[in-house]
């Protein structure tokens, strides 16, 4: 008689489980045939994060809805989601939190909340907490804000490591906190986030000490540990762009050594954390792949490294295949995890390597760093012997792996807005340019010319071409197609282009200045909260270009091509201006030390009239340091074959 035929129990905790193993799996069935509930407004959107939530029992709203009206009407405060489908702790929120029964009862009773896009609302990435949520290394792709019906700011909540998991019973206790701390919330007394934002408004509107940035402070926290770290294209731009070569290299070098770029497909996955960067997320930013194609052509130049040389065709294959595609444009690609964080696409687990690949790819995969041990998430990795050694068994295993993963988890955005994709555009061309890649550099010209379908009236563009964004003014919109223009002219000497983006960049000096030399704020108009909060400059490095210092850079760079010292001078104004609060925290500001390296450092080498375009390209390729640029008719300050290069105090030859 078997073991467990003796005791009766037995007999009925076996039963037991099995009906309800059985319970289990007809429940599961079920499920699958009950229809998801009825999609509520956001179904319609245009926005991809703003429909993710459409079927969810959250009644959101949107800010164009004037929901501190509302919450003053209800006596309710106020929940802003911030976040972008990009994000995967967006995600996560969504997936695990916002679809509860229970958190969505207590948010419609409780609390008005609103459901807010980054990608189309961009001046909310820079208008609450920005150095601060910089410092503590939180996710820049999504946070949860608090205010009281007036527009005061209570709390926020957001995801500070890789390991900080999702608990819908923590946000029911911080919502249960926000709502005691609102009911006893005293007019005369400040909440810590209150003063933690008055004190950023304080610094960076109006409490400047004008002085002068302190390149040898870019380096640090480019290494930093443990927290999450996003590609820096404007720390790599200012390390070069002010002789620290050797630093330049060390620190790119490593970086692509890392998980964070793409063996796969190319490119470069927008977010990491951990020990030597080993725990990535695997989106993608188009903009952030562009700018960091242009910073890897510029090292090439300078270096010659075959490392840079394999990054930069990876980078362009990534641009034109993931987020270029006919007449579309995807601002992000988003790619979907398994429970254990891995990718489908990227990872590549002990069973995958031994079932789906060849045993020549198996054998090339240890000079890949892929061992569980050292590297959880098993995505390949490129090492120098292996691009240096074997480059044929190198290029076999990217091959295998293509096959292997599932290409279907990652999806491009259909969000298509300027400031994104005017940065694709011009680092494109800048890069192409650069590096004589003429299949390249003509691909990115037809895309220049799409850009048509953002301009609007004379002077002016749009954030999008379609929905609700064709309404907002954004500093970073006006930026990315001044820049695009530029890198036009650059390329094929059309004065028109270069007009145009002229005009462009002279409104948004209109729209967005307030009083003080220097003073830009990054949107025209917010119907945020209070005006006093949302308009703040874009300014430090948010989880995308922020859009002052593209500011900076482009008046810069008109000022030298037109001969307008007006325009250098605004540029001057902003490096000043921004100067001491960014020496004493570089790692929020790399991409502001990457503009004023160019305008302090006399990076604008300008040609005169008479020099033929490849001339001034292949100077420009032998100086990979400068912007190299010809100069515009009706400019008095270049000799028709002469060089200026163009410093603080204004034009200087050069010998």
């Amino acid at each position: 008689m078997p073991v467990w035929g003796r005791r009766g129990s037995y007999v009925a905790v076996t039963w037991t489980v099995v009906a309800l193993a059985l319970i289990g799996s007809l429940a599961a069935l079920v499920r699958r045939s009950i229809p998801p509930s009825e999609p509520n407004s956001l179904s319609s959107d245009h926005s991809v994060f703003l429909q993710r939530a459409s079927h969810q029992p959250v009644n959101w709203r949107l800010m164009e809805d004037d929901p501190f009206a509302e919450a003053r009407r209800l006596d309710l405060p106020v929940m802003v989601f911030a976040g972008s489908a990009v994000s995967q702790g967006a995600r996560s929120f969504d997936d695990a939190i916002f679809s509860q029964p229970e958190v969505a009862a207590r948010l419609n009773r409780d609390f008005v909340s609103v459901r807010l896009d980054l990608v189309t609302r961009p001046e909310w990435r820079s208008a609450f907490l920005s150095v601060l949520r910089n410092q503590v290394g939180a996710d820049p792709g999504f946070v949860l804000w608090f205010f009281s019906p007036e527009g005061r700011l209570l709390t926020w909540v957001g995801r500070r490591s890789w390991s900080d998991k999702v608990d819908y019973n923590d946000l029911l206790g911080t919502l249960g906190e926000v709502l005691k701390q609102w009911r006893s919330l005293s007019p005369q007394v400040s909440t810590r986030a209150e003063r933690e934002q008055r004190e950023e408004v304080d610094v960076l509107r109006h409490g400047h000490t004008l002085s002068l940035p302190d390149f040898s402070r870019v380096p640090v926290g480019l290494t930093r540990q443990g927290t999450f770290v996003e590609w820096q294209p404007g720390a790599y731009r200012a390390l070069l762009s002010s002789g620290s070569v050797d630093t330049f290299n060390s620190l790119l070098s490593s970086a692509l050594f890392s998980p964070r770029f793409d063996l796969v497909d190319g490119g470069f996955f927008r977010l990491a954390s951990g020990q030597d960067m080993r725990l990535v997320e695997f989106d993608k930013s188009a903009a952030v792949n562009a700018q960091m194609l242009a910073v890897v052509a510029r090292a090439l130049l300078a270096n010659g490294d075959p490392v840079y040389k394999y990054a930069y065709e990876r980078a362009v294959q990534c641009i034109k295949s993931s987020f270029v595609s006919g007449d579309d444009w995807s601002s992000y690609i988003e790619s979907n995890v398994t429970d254990d964080e891995r990718s489908p696409r990227h990872s590549f687990g002990i069973a995958t390597l031994r079932t789906e690949f060849s045993s020549k790819a198996r054998g090339f995969a240890d000079q890949l760093g892929l061992d569980p041990r050292s590297n959880p998430l098993m995505v390949p990795t490129l090492s120098r012997s292996a691009l240096t050694e074997n480059r044929a068994g190198l290029d076999e295993f990217v091959k295998e792996a293509q096959t292997v993963g599932d290409p279907s988890v990652d999806v491009g955005s259909k969000d298509s807005v300027l400031d994104s994709v005017g940065i694709v555009v011009a680092r494109t061309i800048e890069a192409a340019r650069l590096m004589d890649d003429s299949e390249t550099l003509s691909a990115a010209l037809s895309w220049s010319k799409r850009l048509s379908q953002f301009r609007a009236g004379i002077d002016d563009v749009v954030h999008s071409s379609r929905g609700r964004g064709r309404r907002r003014k954004w500093l970073g919109d006006y930026t990315s197609y001044a820049d695009a223009m530029m890198q036009t002219y650059m390329a094929t000497g059309n004065a028109a282009s270069l007009r145009d983006g002229e005009q462009v960049l002279r409104r948004a000096l209109v729209l967005f200045a307030r009083g003080d030399k220097g003073d830009f704020v990054a949107t025209s108009g917010s119907d945020g909260p209070s005006d006093f909060h949302v308009e703040m400059p874009s300014v430090v490095d948010d989880g995308a270009p922020p859009a002052l210092p593209a500011l900076m850079q482009q008046c810069y760079r008109y000022g030298c091509v037109l001969g307008d010292a007006g325009l250098r001078s605004i540029a001057f104004d902003i490096a000043e201006r921004f100067a001491s609060v960014a020496n004493q925290e570089p790692g929020s500001f790399y991409s502001y030390f990457g503009a004023a390296s160019e305008v302090l450092n006399t990076g604008c080498h300008v040609y005169g009239t008479g020099t033929p375009l490849a001339d001034i390209a292949r100077f420009a390729r032998n100086s990979p340091r400068f912007f190299c640029v010809r100069a515009a008719e009706g400019n008095k300050e270049v000799p028709e074959h002469g060089l200026r290069a163009y410093m603080r105090e204004g034009a200087v030859p050069v010998k």
